[in-house]
């Protein structure tokens, strides 16, 4: 069945599994049939205008994304939370071979071979699972595609015209869970930095008490339901008891035995009664416990759909790619064209400033914005300076090469900075003599990244 070229029925039967879907580009006449002959993505990207994010467990929008032109197209599994799967894609065979030889054979499980010839296993996603990393050749050449992830599925085609096939189907066998060994081995999110993306209050909640240790009776179990209900209501106590009951829920689910709803009233009471929450010291009735979340307004436009087809494929912060792509954009386009703000006209030209730990992804965020437009202008990158550290080195940037003492910008001129590090302009700035930067501000736009512990900073 789950062979079948028939794709409508194929799909319905994944639907019957519970899995999220969502219709990708197919091979059409040897190329992809989105119809861009430069495609860099041939017969895998998807048709929907926000990509995974569009996956439905629903089977009747499924029926829908596959119905009519569509009923060709190549199926896409959103992996990880919404299909409770994710996926190790082996493209290199000896890598698997050493990993088993060294900790032990992997379960039998679904396995789906793809058109390259490379395998897709496929594993239980359970609460081990929440934090895993979309990662690339990790553990030699092997991938993971995990939530926020998603593979192609049979009888889909590849870009050489093979299809994809399983070789273990899931009439086959049961689903297996992944061992320990695997999971330990596979790249993890940074659990807090998860949780302060999330976008509102109740989902923080819910993802921080995702990583909580269950209360067990015979182990010290009530009093570890009550310093989770502590904790609950010093982390989010702005939300009232019946919002972190339902928080609370997957949480208690694990719990051996499980508490009722009364006792668990009675903890978060007691808790309150404990814990002095920021909201009865707060002055300001209007104060908001809640992390800044950017709005999904600021993703539209063809800077949004970059960003969000990017996004899957990168550990890199969208926002920061975002705001490195809008920072390029403006010194690219150059200082000409404006828009009124009241009776003042605005440049393209952007002052930014990326703020991140060490290794977070702002410099990946700057290089997704650097190659995309090195692509689009082969002049592009000769404007690019590094390292500049006065207003001097400005000047002889922008000097005209007849007289290079004296600035004479024209408007066509261009220029991109790019300082690694934040502490070196702010320096050379307080330095006696130096010519400030600001002086420069009508000519030149400025990306800043600035790490949380050192700073790094990038201009544009």
């Amino acid at each position: 069945m789950y062979n079948s070229t028939d794709s409508s029925s194929v799909i319905q039967a994944y639907s019957k599994l519970g899995w999220a879907l969502f219709p990708c580009h197919t091979l059409e006449q040897g190329a992809c049939s989105c119809g861009d002959v430069s495609c860099t993505s041939i017969a895998k990207h998807p048709l929907t205008q926000n990509g995974v994010k569009d996956a439905s467990k629903d089977p009747s929008k499924i029926a829908d994304y596959f119905a009519g032109d569509y009923s060709i197209a190549n199926v896409g599994l959103a992996c990880g939370e919404s299909s409770k799967v994710f996926v190790l894609d082996v493209d290199d065979l000896s890598s698997l071979e050493k990993l088993e030889n060294e900790n032990g054979s992997l379960p039998k499980t679904w396995k789906a071979k793809t058109g390259s010839g490379g395998t897709h296993l496929f594993f239980r996603f359970d609460e081990r699972c929440v934090n895993l990393k979309n990662a690339v050749k990790f553990a030699g050449g092997l991938d993971i595609r995990a939530t926020g992830g998603y593979v192609i599925l049979p009888p889909s085609i590849h870009k050489n015209g093979k299809r994809y096939e399983w070789l273990v189907a899931p009439n086959d066998c049961e689903l297996a869970t992944c061992p320990d060994w695997l999971i330990d081995l596979i790249p993890k999110h940074d659990a807090m930095q998860k949780i302060e993306k999330a976008k509102t209050i109740n989902d923080r909640a819910k993802l921080y008490l995702q990583s909580v240790p269950p209360a067990i009776s015979g182990e010290n179990g009530h009093s570890v339901a009550f310093g989770v209900c502590c904790r609950c209501v010093e982390l989010f106590g702005l939300l009232t008891d019946d919002e972190l009951i339902e928080a609370l829920g997957d949480w208690n689910y694990r719990c051996i035995p499980p508490w009722n709803e009364k006792e668990l009233r009675k903890k978060l009471n007691d808790a309150r009664k404990k814990v002095v929450t920021q909201s009865s010291n707060d002055d300001n009735d209007d104060y908001e416990d809640s992390f800044p979340v950017i709005d999904d307004e600021a993703f539209v436009g063809l800077a949004g759909e970059i960003v969000n087809a990017i996004e899957p494929e990168t550990e890199a912060d969208k926002v920061g790619v975002l705001l490195s792509i809008f920072t390029c954009f403006g010194s690219a386009i150059g200082n000409q064209p404006s828009f009124n703000v009241g009776a003042s006209y605005h440049h393209s030209n952007l002052f930014a400033c990326l703020v991140g730990d060490t290794a977070s992804g702002k410099g990946l965020a700057w290089s997704i914005a650097n190659n995309l437009f090195n692509r689009c202008d082969d002049a592009w990158h000769k404007i690019t300076a590094f390292g500049l550290s006065s207003g001097e080195g400005l000047v002889e940037r922008l000097a005209d090469e007849e007289n290079e003492n004296v600035l004479t910008v024209n408007e066509t001129k261009r220029l991109l900075c790019v300082e690694s590090e934040f502490a070196r302009p702010i320096t050379a700035m307080r330095r006696e003599g130096n010519m400030r930067w600001c002086r420069f501000h009508g000519r030149v736009s400025l990306l800043i990244g600035t790490g949380v512990d050192s700073f790094e900073l990038g201009w544009g």
